[in-house]
């Protein structure tokens, strides 16, 4: 940030604000009394994740239309409704992303009063050194963060959980610091270092600082309204945009072919698990919604039905003599019963009195044998 500047700063998960300075001699309190000088925003981490996904480089536009799907199989929720910002490239080449809500976001700024320069989240502001798995504990939560993106905001009674899981992402060479007064009582192997101001005053140290853009949310749709240009800057604007205008018409249709590839895999993907998942589901027209009736069949309806049909059957089964059931499926709310009896008569009879009770039935894969006839019935419920 630029040398000398002053921020405000507000934890919006506590309330804490206070006014900042930014400059060579690092970051200083300041008595609050400078209304315009930008607004920096602390968010809470838990409801903020980092995700890896494979894209390829692409134009910033097109890599964010790119990225909603792409974080599909990573986060819960409709895709559609993320907010996802793009960090850094892995080792391995995946995108580091950070994923929140767009509702969450919209909660935010409004909370904030105004729409901040910067919106972070909060343990991702913990100062640490190499090495180390940081805690710092808030009110009844405990912001922890350790190497790299692994950052969170925790309730402390899932600090035993969690710390080992942290240990593993980090390094199990990583050492433990909790930063404050006391140590919480999951975390008596963590070495205690004292903060030299308040729990705010070391999240500014990271939140002002160079270090924190990459994580700023305000990007895309939330990035904040820039400054009326100059006539001079319209001019390079101007010239800039002509001259980038003919590389984006030279790569536009490569990186519109990489999209449809991937959009087309995602497809292929989601119709194999649906034939996997749900196979009486042929045709998909709306994936989400057929995928929620279709669960909630299994959860409640598609249960009932069979257990009022075999109510209904049952009777008429356990009441004749040599009749035998081979098997029995259930399937768009009909049930496909193969039976055994000592004659076909006894098939038909069944047939009979299944239609009596109001059922609808039907009778196939009829074989009759020298020691009785068998088929499969398939039974189900009449207009209602």
């Amino acid at each position: 940030m630029a040398r000398s500047a002053r921020y405000r700063l507000i934890d919006l998960s506590t309330g804490d604000a206070a006014l900042y300075g930014a400059g060579d001699a690092g970051i200083t309190r300041l008595e609050p009394s400078d209304s315009r000088a930008p607004l920096v925003a602390l968010v809470p981490a838990d409801r903020c994740s980092v995700v890896r996904v494979d894209v390829p480089e692409m134009s910033a536009s097109r890599l964010a239309e790119a990225l909603r799907w792409a974080v599909e199989d990573a986060i819960a929720g409709d895709p559609e409704q993320q907010h996802v910002v793009p960090v850094r490239r892995a080792e391995d080449g995946r995108l580091i992303c950070v994923v929140a809500a767009r509702a969450d976001m919209r909660r935010w700024i409004e909370a904030a009063g105004e729409r901040p320069a910067l919106l972070l989240p909060d343990a991702a502001c913990v100062p640490r050194r190499e090495g180390e798995v940081v805690f710092l504990p808030r009110g009844d939560r405990v912001l922890v963060r350790g190497a790299d993106e692994h950052f969170d905001r925790l309730e402390l009674e899932l600090l035993d959980v969690m710390v080992p899981e942290l240990l593993d992402a980090c390094g199990d060479s990583s050492r433990l610091v909790c930063l404050g007064e006391s140590v919480p009582s999951d975390l008596v192997e963590a070495e205690l270092r004292s903060m030299a101001g308040l729990p705010l005053d070391e999240l500014a140290t990271v939140a002002l600082g160079a270090e924190a853009r990459q994580l700023n949310l305000m990007r895309g749709e939330f990035a904040p309204a820039e400054t009326a240009a100059t006539p001079r800057q319209w001019r390079r604007v101007g010239a800039l945009a002509g001259a980038a205008l003919v590389l984006l018409f030279a790569g536009a249709f490569g990186e519109y072919w990489v999209i449809e590839r991937e959009r087309e895999r995602q497809t292929e993907r989601v119709e194999s698990r649906f034939a996997e998942i749900f196979p009486s589901i042929t045709t998909l027209v709306r994936p989400r919604a057929q995928a929620e009736r279709a669960l909630a069949e299994l959860r409640g309806g598609g249960s009932d039905a069979l257990v009022s049909l075999l109510g209904a059957v049952s009777p008429l089964f356990s009441g004749a003599d040599g009749v035998e059931i081979i098997s029995l499926r259930f399937s768009d709310r009909r049930a496909e019963i193969e039976i055994q009896t000592p004659g076909l008569g006894d098939l038909e009879a069944l047939q009979r009195q299944l239609q009596a009770r109001g059922l609808e039935v039907d009778l196939g894969n009829v074989e009759v044998r020298s020691g009785g006839a068998g088929g499969v019935l398939t039974v189900g419920r009449g207009p209602q």
